[in-house]
């Protein structure tokens, strides 16, 4: 029979080898067993949804010329930088007439040159109202108190310039239509010429003749 003391000993003893030895192994599962997370199927990710398709940005508007903005005068006659005494034709096409004015003895005598290039001929025109006349004009419409008083065609060699005359043309005999301008003004302006002319038929030039166009503004006096 042990003694207490001797039981206390062994007890010891038991502890510190029961301690010192190795522990024995967690318990594992059983062979054969199947993990319960491996078991189960896995959820299918979901797809993504198809993303909207990309809107094509608007192709830039091409640019638009300015129509405001007029284009740079070319000097060409009838403009600001052209002859003075000429002025622009009907639709910027067809004969050309210019005029000036000469002034003197109580008198005034309106030149009027008419260029036809594509007749090849320059009409000139002599218009005044100088009271008393040694003869008659024209028969044309003009305004009271003046008169058509000569008018003749030539051709183009002499230039077609107010109040120089070609001395070969051939002189106009008889004439219809008429000559107007504004009468308000202090002096002659917008001329507006419109005229069926009669050459003499010895001059071998297809009649009627006709003469068309205006002079815009206030005559100018002619180069001395």
């Amino acid at each position: 029979m042990m003694s207490p003391r001797d039981w206390i000993f062994s007890a010891a003893v038991c502890s510190v080898c029961w301690a010192c030895g190795d522990r024995p192994d967690p318990p594992g599962p059983a062979e054969g067993a199947v993990t319960v997370l491996e078991s189960q199927p896995r959820p299918e990710e979901p797809e993504p949804e198809d993303a909207p398709a990309p809107v094509d940005a608007p192709e830039p508007a091409a640019p638009v010329a300015d129509a405001g903005t007029p284009p740079a005068d070319d000097g060409a006659p009838g403009g600001d930088n052209g002859d003075p005494l000429a002025g622009d034709p009907p639709g910027g096409a067809g004969p050309v007439l210019a005029a000036c004015i000469e002034e003197g003895n109580n008198c005034t005598v309106i030149n009027i040159a008419v260029l036809d290039e594509s007749a090849g001929s320059c009409v000139e025109l002599v218009v005044d109202d100088c009271g008393t006349f040694t003869r008659a004009g024209l028969p044309v419409d003009i305004p009271v108190t003046w008169r058509l008083g000569s008018a003749s065609v030539g051709d183009l060699e002499e230039g077609c310039v107010p109040a120089a005359y070609d001395p070969d043309s051939a002189i106009i005999v008889d004439g219809s239509g008429s000559i107007s301008w504004n009468l308000d003004t202090r002096r002659p302006s917008d001329l507006v010429v419109d005229l069926s002319l009669e050459p003499a038929s010895s001059a071998g030039i297809d009649s009627p003749v006709g003469v068309a166009g205006t002079f815009a503004g206030d005559i100018p006096d002619c180069e001395s």
